[in-house]
């Protein structure tokens, strides 16, 4: 059972939507069409009706979509909170980091604030995993590593890999 929305929350939602200007957030040099942002709009409004409800699950899925439709940066801290909630930490961590290096860049110092509190707040509470290879391992070409289907590059090797589990429903 998902609790109603409490006073803070609220306050959350708010920032996470004040001055969510997508005409300036797009990815540079990628021409995006009106109708795209025009529904990841609609995406958006629907992901924070869809969170005010505790409907998180299809919130997320909706925030993903307008973001992966049309960066931004209200986007992504909406879809980083979403996950939060949802028990995505490892997810909402790096979302987390994303927002806060793209606040920091464009100056915002609240949104950056709150995503570095946040990505903080979340460090070490999801699980890593970290793979070595013996020196005879790594000396084979062709060698291609791969967790969850994303592909590894050897600077992957022994460091603390976030281990993003599926969404439970």
């Amino acid at each position: 059972m998902v609790s109603q929305p409490t006073a803070p929350f609220l306050i959350l939602a708010w920032l996470l939507s004040a001055g969510t200007s997508r005409a300036e957030e797009g990815p540079a040099g990628e021409p995006d069409s009106a109708s795209q942002r025009a529904l990841a709009e609609v995406l958006f409004r629907a992901g924070r009706e869809l969170m005010e409800q505790g409907k998180i699950a299809p919130a997320c899925a909706k925030f993903a979509e307008s973001h992966r439709l049309d960066p931004a940066l209200g986007t992504l801290l909406n879809l980083a909170v979403c996950h939060e909630t949802e028990g995505r930490l490892a997810s909402a961590w790096a979302e987390y980091n994303q927002a806060a290096t793209l606040a920091k860049r464009r100056g915002d110092s609240a949104r950056f604030d709150f995503a570095r509190a946040a990505s903080m707040r979340l460090e070490g509470r999801f699980a890593t995993v970290r793979v070595g290879l013996s020196p005879a391992v790594e000396r084979l070409s062709g060698l291609k590593l791969s967790i969850d289907r994303r592909e590894l590059g050897r600077a992957s090797l022994d460091v603390p890999i976030p281990l993003m589990p599926a969404p439970t429903s």
